[in-house]
Parts: C-alpha cells; sequence; structure tokens
C-alpha cells in the first residue's frame, strides 16, 4: 500500500499549500466475530483502502470520511465496483469501533486494534504454498520463513504463474533483504532500495508482515527491478499473502 501526496490547489496570490500527507493505518479485529484485516489511506478527513476475512483473503475496496469523532466507509467489489456495505463507528486510542451494514438492512458488531509490538516476539519457523486458476493461468506462491523473537532468520517467497506458453516467475530470499526499523510489525527492504530516492526512476521493495493474533499478513510493495537485482520478470507480479501461523495454512490475497 503505497503511500500518496495529495496536492491542494493553488490559492490566493498563487502560493501553493502544504502538501497533505497520507497516514497509512492497519487494524486486526472482528466483524460478527468473524476475523478481519484492514488497510487504509487517511489524507485529511478522507479514508481509502480495503479489506478482508482472513479466512477467505478476497480483498474488498473501502472509500470514507473520518474526524474526531466518527467515521464513515463505504464498501465496494473489486470485481464489478457493485457496492456491498457500510460502516459507521467511532475512533479511538485503543482502536476503532462501531458496525457494519449490508444493502438489505442487516448489522453486525465491528472491534478494530492495532497492536505495533505483535509480532516483536514472533519464533519459529513457518512454510506454506497456495495456488488458484484465473483467467487460463494457475499461480503457486510458497512462504518459508524463519523468525526468533521477531528477527527474520531465513525467508524465501516466490509467486509463479504458468498458462500455455506463457511463464511468468517472482522470487525473493532474504539475502536480498535488510530488516530495518518500523513501527507496527516487521519491515525488510531491499538491500540496494536507497529510501530517499524519490525520483521517477527510483525502485524500491519491501516486505512488510503485520501481525494480529493467528494471523500473518505479508504484504510486497514493489520488489520489480529494485536495483540491479530483477525480483520479478517482465511482466510477473507479486501476490500478498495471509498465513495462519497456528495451522501453517495460507492463502494468497485476491
Amino acid at each position: 500500500m503505497r503511500i500518496l501526496l495529495a496536492r491542494m490547489a493553488m490559492i490566493g496570490v498563487g502560493l501553493l499549500s502544504p502538501p497533505v500527507l497520507a497516514q497509512s493505518l492497519s487494524f486486526f479485529g472482528e466483524i460478527g466475530g468473524a476475523p478481519v484485516f484492514i488497510s487504509l489511506e487517511r489524507t485529511g478527513d478522507r479514508l481509502s483502502g480495503w479489506y478482508l476475512y482472513l479466512q477467505q483473503a478476497r480483498s474488498i475496496r473501502l472509500e470514507g470520511v473520518i474526524d474526531a469523532d466518527s467515521f464513515e466507509m463505504d464498501e465496494f467489489s473489486f470485481v464489478d465496483g457493485k457496492k456491498t456495505g457500510s460502516f459507521k463507528g467511532a475512533p479511538g486510542e485503543a482502536g476503532w469501533s462501531g458496525n457494519w451494514r449490508s444493502p438489505d438492512g442487516r448489522q453486525l458488531k465491528v472491534s478494530l486494534g492495532q497492536d505495533p509490538d505483535a509480532l516483536s516476539e514472533l519464533s519459529g519457523r513457518f512454510r506454506c504454498k497456495t495456488s488458484i486458476r484465473e483467467s487460463g493461468y494457475a499461480f503457486l506462491t510458497s512462504l518459508d520463513l524463519r523468525a526468533a523473537r521477531g528477527k527474520v532468520m531465513g525467508l524465501s517467497l516466490s509467486h509463479d504463474a504458468t498458462g500455455g506458453d506463457d511463464e511468468q516467475s517472482c522470487s525473493i530470499a532474504l539475502s536480498d533483504l535488510k530488516q530495518v526499523r518500523s513501527d507496527s510489525g516487521i519491515l525488510l527492504r531491499a538491500r540496494e532500495d536507497d529510501e530517499t530516492d524519490t525520483s521517477e526512476s527510483a525502485q524500491h521493495c519491501a516486505l512488510h508482515l503485520l501481525g494480529g493474533g493467528d494471523y500473518v499478513v505479508a504484504l510486497v510493495d514493489g520488489c520489480k527491478g529494485a536495483g540491479d537485482t530483477m525480483f520479478c520478470s517482465a511482466r510477473g507480479s507479486w501476490s500478498d499473502m495471509v498465513l495462519n501461523r497456528r495451522t501453517q495454512a495460507c492463502k494468497a490475497i485476491e
């Protein structure tokens, strides 16, 4: 999920107001007792992003508004753009709470929380594979992660697509990455990634692991041609993942 800059229009005597930086927000929680993960960007009073039910791993688009006392969001299908529900509630230091409402009026309680240190003690080895078929392609995603008290000791992540004569491959290993400080979860960046480079030609690569309860969400940002290393083929694409660390089952986020 990229950090976006919202620029204000030219006003008055032609002065440009300072850009409004988007704030990245992520929550684990429940809707009607079902575990969910929500990823949002807040720019001023606007909210945009997506969420998913962790047991299904199908993303749903979100758009809404927020102020000091309340938030409202509508959800839409990524497939056909149809509105499929809405949220209303209140933000708080301990988390967000409220209700989800379906188009036919059914309501479910919403409880969302943030725990920046949820993976600070992550230890063990987690291995899983997941595959889906779509549009004539077979997509295979594999993860092998080893960690000790929040430090990544080993990592192999790959995403391959096959179909007809066309094959696409993406792969990345811990030797390509370095673990860096993060305000939440575990963050790894390509060793050759210059975070200060904001030019149009800059190519960045980050793997962000976020945790809540039994679940770890692995989000890949960039990682196509970072530095001199191609982590993806020209037409390849990464797939984010949901891992249940208790059962060692995973799903690619659709």
